[in-house]
């Protein structure tokens, strides 16, 4: 439930009837994300899973023309930017480097001029970013995408972890799904129209963790996903009170850094494998942890590059920011963004798993460390 409105008009709500508005919500979501579009996007992008290398990268250059082509021509800041700079000779993703970086404050500054004309305002979604680093940024997606961004994330995340939407699952996010003042359970809200059990990341310690894995077991989740910070802290406040493991298909947590400790907690409480994933709302890069234990871009999202500060490419094993340039967005191309995080390419390429894609190693995003008061 996003805005500010929407979001103090549903806190003013009884318990039963914020479930039933998140109900409404989500069957209101549902449509925009799983409606036209999702079943071709899906077909197309398990195609693509399937395809060899040199296929995927084809269809990677093809899009990534399309969209500096339409940024260049229709969206006023990149055709003032890029100015006496041959864009056409932009052919695949190793050419981008004639263009300059994006960085956040750039779209920050102006974020209407990074629209593409002759898109119609009723056509958009907006996303927010955190705003963790500074001021929150609008994005906007055109509603077209939101299923093609779903379909994706079902073929490239869920599916190596064994799981997908018609399956009943928990999430801990950074909504404030119940008050913070908040003192007794129950510290979550249940969507029946996904089976989703929606946690609060914000009341997890010592005193609560016994209600939170009660409720995961009256609800029968069988796979989590959300902030793993806040999943690992669930799992070792249980681990810590002596409570009996809880068994999930599933653990894919993204949002924050994932620590080995963290992942060591969430193994042991859940029994299942804990999968790293990576994205950003500006929705320019994907990556997912595979079963081999090794992170594989997803090149449908976007064109990934690996940079120093000054711009020039890191060998592989070097640390360098992510620079994405997204491939969905045709509202509001972003062209070679500055993420803010880091990593780099694995040293050896190639894994057992199967999936023919590029891997990245030492993910460095964000990393947030929790504390628990003393009332939890």
């Amino acid at each position: 439930m996003s805005g500010d409105w929407k979001l103090a008009l549903y806190h003013r709500l009884p318990g039963l009837l914020q479930e039933t508005a998140l109900a409404l919500y989500a069957g209101y979501l549902h449509r925009l994300y799983y409606g036209p579009g999702f079943a071709a996007a899906r077909a197309q992008f398990e195609a693509l899973q399937r395809a060899s290398a040199s296929e995927a990268a084809e269809w990677q250059s093809a899009r990534l023309r399309a969209i500096v082509e339409l940024a260049a021509t229709r969206v006023p800041y990149y055709r003032e930017r890029w100015k006496g700079l041959d864009w056409r000779a932009v052919r695949r993703g190793d050419d981008l480097v004639i263009l300059p970086r994006l960085d956040k404050q750039q779209l920050r500054q102006k974020e209407l001029s990074f629209l593409a004309e002759g898109v119609a305002a009723k056509s958009l979604w907006l996303e927010k970013t955190s705003g963790s680093t500074g001021t929150a940024l609008k994005i906007y997606w055109p509603k077209s995408m939101l299923p093609q961004w779903w379909a994706l994330t079902e073929v490239a995340i869920r599916r190596p972890a064994g799981v997908g939407q018609e399956l009943p699952r928990a999430m801990f996010g950074g909504r404030s799904v119940v008050p913070g003042d908040t003192d007794r359970p129950p510290y979550w809200r249940y969507n029946r129209r996904w089976r989703q059990l929606y946690l609060s990341s914000y009341h997890i310690g010592p005193a609560s963790a016994a209600d939170y894995v009660g409720a995961l077991r009256r609800y029968q989740s069988q796979w989590i996903t959300g902030y793993g910070s806040a999943i690992a802290l669930l799992a070792e406040c249980a681990l810590e009170a002596g409570a009996e493991p809880l068994p999930m298909r599933a653990v894919i947590v993204s949002g924050d850094t994932l620590s080995a400790g963290m992942r060591r907690s969430i193994e042991k409480f859940f029994r299942c494998k804990c999968f790293d994933s990576y994205g950003q709302c500006e929705a320019v890069s994907m990556a997912m942890e595979c079963r081999a234990g090794r992170m594989h871009i997803v090149p449908a999202a976007g064109v990934w590059e690996i940079l120093r500060d000054d711009g020039s490419r890191c060998e592989p094993g070097e640390v360098g920011e992510i620079v994405a340039t997204g491939l969905l967005n045709q509202a509001m191309p972003l062209i070679r963004y500055r993420t803010g995080d880091y990593a780099a390419w694995a040293e050896t390429q190639g894994c057992s798993c199967g999936n023919r894609q590029p891997v990245i190693a030492q993910l460095e995003g964000r990393v947030d460390d929790y504390l628990v008061s003393a009332d939890g």
